[in-house]
């Protein structure tokens, strides 16, 4: 029962570096051990030994991801129709940008070159929320990032319109640095 479990958490590690062990109370478990296949990574020590197995460890609010790693990303081809305009929709989308470079940086844990880009195409519902978004197209090559990139557009707040929603459309493309 341990192997399978010590060989997807080592292909979770391997996928994405800020992915970090914790040991259930009671112990620390034979596979984290000095001989397990996770003492080489850094901070995996048993409890009392430092690292995320230390005691009463926490859990970070938010991935450690360098910001370095991120890349860039570049909003275009915005369109909208309805009570919410492209220059009201272009001026909120920069609000997403630290989760997108979060997603970015997830896609780049496994290849440090990967470009790409998504047409999200959504709905503005008449309280500023977002809806119904979808990747109308992507040649993003790992759908976990895209995945991540339309959780994180939903997130968008937009001014309210009672008179109506919008449909809208945006092109988001990511490249390194």
């Amino acid at each position: 029962m341990i192997a399978p479990v010590v060989a997807v958490l080592a292909a979770l590690r391997e996928r994405s570096p800020s992915i970090t062990l914790l040991a259930a109370s009671g112990g620390t478990p034979p596979m984290f051990g000095a001989a397990s296949p996770f003492a080489q990574w850094p901070g995996a020590g048993a409890p009392g030994q430092g690292g995320p197995l230390a005691g009463n460890a926490s859990v970070p609010a938010q991935p450690r991801v360098p910001a370095a790693s991120a890349g860039a990303l570049r909003w275009s081809q915005v369109t909208a129709e309805g009570p919410v305009d492209v220059p009201t929709l272009r001026a909120a989308l920069p609000s997403l940008e630290p989760a997108l470079l979060r997603c970015a940086a997830l896609a780049r844990s496994s290849n440090p070159n990967v470009i790409g880009r998504i047409t999200v195409r959504g709905v503005v519902l008449r309280d500023g929320r977002v809806a119904q978004l979808q990747a109308a197209e992507a040649d993003l090559p790992d759908a976990a990032a895209i995945a991540c990139s339309l959780d994180a557009t939903a997130d968008l707040k937009l001014p309210a319109k009672p008179e109506g929603t919008t449909r809208f459309s945006a092109q988001l493309s990511f490249a390194p640095n």
